[in-house]
């Protein structure tokens, strides 16, 4: 979280509207409130029949933080976030502790296996289906494959670094803006001088289209006198 607090306060872009300090006090309020959940997720997790009234007090304290700390920055209150203020601690209490009744393992096992599924949707057979799930299985369960898996997932994580004033990051956002106001610049002035070099034209053209209507319109009274 330090890390995208240092890459978020010292970003700069031509649209930026919160100064550094602003964006510091924004990302110290998430974290904190980042933490309350923690602790309480943590606690939850408790088994049955092992909670204690001092983790329950706990909780309570810490779920009225968390609301006080969601509301102050204006989050929306989603279902899974209303069960947690209005019926985790009362379960927690009733059955001092539910964390061997949390779904996370078959939650996961659920997206491998639709992931499974959509991997092998082009086979026809269930029978290779099958040999295709076994194989999967034995090589995820492979340490050097888990340990291949995880160096690639760290060697492809985002690297977040501070931005300086005098880097080449900075200078390039810098020419990027020259040359956008610079073509404004210059869009501007030339819809000018367009404007300046058509107003002697723009002025003929009105005087010959209002001596045309004097034409016309005499025209049209000498017609009506010779017919009288």
């Amino acid at each position: 979280m330090d890390d995208i607090t240092e890459y978020l306060a010292s970003y700069e872009h031509v649209s930026k509207k919160a100064n550094e300090t602003e964006i510091r006090n924004l990302c110290e309020r998430i974290k904190y409130l980042l933490g309350c959940c923690d602790q309480v997720f943590s606690l939850l997790r408790t088994p049955r029949y092992g909670a204690t009234d001092g983790q329950s007090s706990t909780i309570e304290g810490l779920i009225k933080e968390i609301e006080k700390q969601w509301k102050t920055l204006g989050l929306n209150h989603t279902p899974k976030f209303h069960s947690l203020m209005r019926h985790a601690l009362w379960q927690f209490r009733l059955l001092r502790g539910f964390g061997d009744l949390l779904e996370d393992d078959m939650e996961k096992s659920h997206q491998d296996g639709a992931r499974f599924e959509r991997r092998v949707a082009g086979l026809q057979s269930e029978e290779n289906k099958c040999a295709s799930f076994s194989r999967n299985e034995k090589i995820n369960s492979n340490p050097k494959v888990a340990a291949a898996g995880k160096y690639l997932m760290q060697k492809t994580k985002r690297n977040f670094r501070r931005v300086s004033e005098s880097s080449s990051t900075r200078k390039k956002l810098d020419e990027r803006l020259e040359k956008v106001q610079k073509r404004e610049s210059d869009f501007v002035a030339s819809q000018t001088q367009e404007v300046v070099t058509m107003a002697p034209f723009l002025v003929a053209k009105s005087e010959f289209v209002e001596e045309r209507k004097n034409e016309e319109e005499l025209s049209r009274t000498f017609s009506e006198l010779v017919k009288k």
